[in-house]
C-alpha cells in the first residue's frame, strides 16, 4: 500500500515538530518505502541525530518520550505512559520509530485533533513551497484558530 503525504507529514511532526519541505515530502511519499521504513530512516538523518543524541549517544528514553509527546501533542505524557514507553525502548521491545508511529496512531480526543491540525499546517506549508526547516509547529493546538493563524 502506498504511503500518503499525510502519513509522511505526521512523521515530520512527530520527529521534528516542524513542517516538511515540499521536496522532502515528495521524496519520501514516492520512495516506495513503507511508513515504518520512512520513520526508521528519519533517525539516520543529521537533523534527528542532532536532536536525539548527545555526543553521539542516544538521549535517555524518558527524554525521548517526553520530546515525542511534546512534538505530537504539546504536552508531557501521563506518568504511566512515560514509564511504559521508556521501559519498552530501554528493553528493546520497540524502536524509536515504532514508538512514534504507535503513539501517533493511538491519539484520541484533543491529542488526535492537535496532530491532525499540525499535519494540516505542515502540508499547507509544503504545498506553498516552503523552504525553511525551522517552521515550528508547536503553536498549533486543537483550536481551528491556531491553524488559520499559522496559515496566515
Amino acid at each position: 500500500m502506498a504511503v500518503t503525504r499525510e502519513e509522511v507529514a505526521q512523521i515530520y511532526v512527530a520527529t521534528f515538530n516542524r513542517a516538511p519541505l515540499d521536496e522532502g515530502l515528495e521524496y519520501w511519499t514516492n520512495s516506495g518505502f513503507t511508513i515504518e521504513q520512512i520513520a526508521t530512516s528519519f533517525f539516520d538523518q543529521d537533523e534527528a541525530q542532532a536532536i536525539y543524541t548527545d555526543d553521539g549517544e542516544p538521549i535517555p528514553s524518558e527524554d525521548f518520550v517526553n520530546r515525542i509527546f511534546d512534538n505530537l501533542f504539546n504536552r508531557a505524557p501521563a506518568e504511566a505512559g512515560l514509564e511504559y514507553w521508556s521501559e519498552a525502548l530501554d528493553e528493546g521491545d520497540v524502536s524509536q520509530a515504532e514508538m512514534i508511529l504507535a503513539v501517533a496512531n493511538g491519539a484520541t480526543g484533543d491529542d488526535a485533533q492537535i496532530l491532525a491540525n499540525k499535519t494540516e499546517v505542515g502540508l499547507y506549508y509544503a504545498d506553498q513551497g516552503g523552504e525553511e526547516t525551522d517552521w515550528d509547529l508547536s503553536p498549533i493546538t486543537a483550536d481551528e484558530e491556531s491553524v488559520e493563524a499559522a496559515k496566515d
